[in-house]
């Protein structure tokens, strides 16, 4: 018997140790691409920590199953149902790891999505004060010594109309808050 099948010496040790090695192999995966602003190299020593530090619960849970399995061969037919039970339990734990490490891989690309629209929206927001502050009127600066007033020679007289040109007055309609409601449909007994 080899050190190896201590831990992985049942067909139960051998599929929980293949989804905790998966699930284990996501997160790292998520932390050493997440778009965090952290170095590479500190993310790797993330990395690095969290396998030395899950190793031990991972040997010890491992070897139990190991155990519990080999234990069946003396009669014990219900530690071969708990090692699958243990088993099934670490293999859908995994499998909620990976999925939350997927889902926080996609909220992370959803927060690029809202980065970039702040970021386009910042640009814009520039270019449009620099857009306005390049804007001058084109209007001629006045000299303060010249008076605001207009030379009264250049003025032009309005002339008023003759009675030809005058507009005929346009007939007087008496609308009454009976004739029409509010939102101007015809109201009364006419209609």
């Amino acid at each position: 018997m080899a050190l190896l099948d201590v831990f992985i010496g049942s067909m139960q040790s051998r599929y929980a140790a293949m989804a905790i090695i998966a699930s284990l192999l996501a997160v790292a995966l998520i932390v050493v691409f997440s778009k965090e602003k952290i170095g590479f190299g500190k993310k790797l020593m993330v990395v690095a920590l969290m396998f030395l530090l899950s190793l031990p619960s991972m040997l010890y849970v491992l070897f139990q199953i190991t155990c519990l399995v080999t234990g069946t061969s003396k009669g014990a037919w219900w530690c071969g149902i708990y090692a699958w039970l243990l088993s099934g339990l670490i293999i859908l734990y995994s499998i909620l790891i990976i999925l939350m490490s997927v889902l926080s891989l996609s909220a992370n690309a959803e927060a690029q999505k809202i980065e970039q629209f702040y970021a386009e929206q910042d640009e814009s927001n520039d270019e449009a004060k620099k857009l306005m502050e390049d804007e001058v009127p084109s209007r001629p600066v006045m000299d303060q010594s010249e008076p605001a007033v207009p030379d009264s020679n250049n003025m032009v007289e309005p002339v008023p109309p003759t009675p030809e040109e005058a507009p005929e007055e346009a007939p007087v309609v008496n609308a009454t808050v009976e004739e029409f409601s509010s939102c101007g449909a015809p109201w009364g007994n006419n209609y």
